[in-house]
């Protein structure tokens, strides 16, 4: 399981504890479909206010120059 940042037009959802297949002779990580169709669908849903996040965290910015 791992942190798993779902991106949509500049719009963040940080989703700790994403299920994940780890392959075990080159590290590549897999997500089951329905796992992401589940994050993307409460993403849109917290954005339309029909549901709450858990929690809100503040992430610092710095320009890679």
């Amino acid at each position: 399981r791992i942190e798993y940042l779902y991106s949509y037009k500049g719009s963040y959802l940080l989703v700790p504890n994403t299920p994940v297949e780890v392959c075990l002779n080159c590290g590549m990580i897999y997500y089951d479909a329905e796992v992401l169709k589940d994050i993307e669908r409460r993403f849109f849903a917290i954005h339309r206010n029909e549901q709450q996040p858990d929690r809100y965290v503040q992430m610092p910015e710095v320009a890679y120059a």
